[in-house]
């Protein structure tokens, strides 16, 4: 039923495999990634867990609780460019969300102009709500589909 996914696929790959669904009220996901199996990051992510984090000082930004997309988060933000943004980390609610942070206007841009691609960004994507429709079709299609 869910051709092109298979049992290694992330929530986000079903996530955007349903929001092309005209039946589906599930929203387009944002340019993000947790890696699965298949991605090259995640055995980096695995070690880290496994290993790395018993020497908290190479990783000043991580604790012993911290989850697979916090280790993902930071594997990113030091360089690792085979390691994207991950959709959702334990840091999200308490610094906010950031890749849905209000952009600030380009040098030059109309006011009005900013707000309305602001507008445009602010529906084109999202991350599937917690408890709706959309995130328990998704967790279907992982779980059973």
């Amino acid at each position: 039923k869910y051709l092109g996914l298979s049992k290694d696929s992330s929530f986000e790959d079903v996530q955007e495999y349903l929001s092309k669904d005209p039946s589906s009220n599930c929203p387009k996901p944002c340019s993000c990634h947790t890696v699965g199996k298949k991605d090259s990051c995640y055995e980096h992510v695995v070690w880290a867990q496994k290993f790395g984090l018993k020497h908290l000082d190479w990783y000043p930004e991580l604790s012993a609780t911290s989850t697979f997309e916090d280790i993902q988060a930071y594997l990113h933000r030091q360089g690792h460019s085979e390691c994207p943004l991950p959709c959702t980390t334990s840091n999200e609610e308490q610094h906010g969300n950031l890749r849905n942070a209000t952009k600030a206007p380009i040098l030059g841009e109309e006011p009005e102009q900013h707000k309305q691609q602001q507008a445009h960004e602010d529906t084109a994507c999202r991350k599937a709500a917690p408890g709706s429709q959309c995130e328990k079709d998704i967790k279907f299609a992982m779980n059973r589909g």
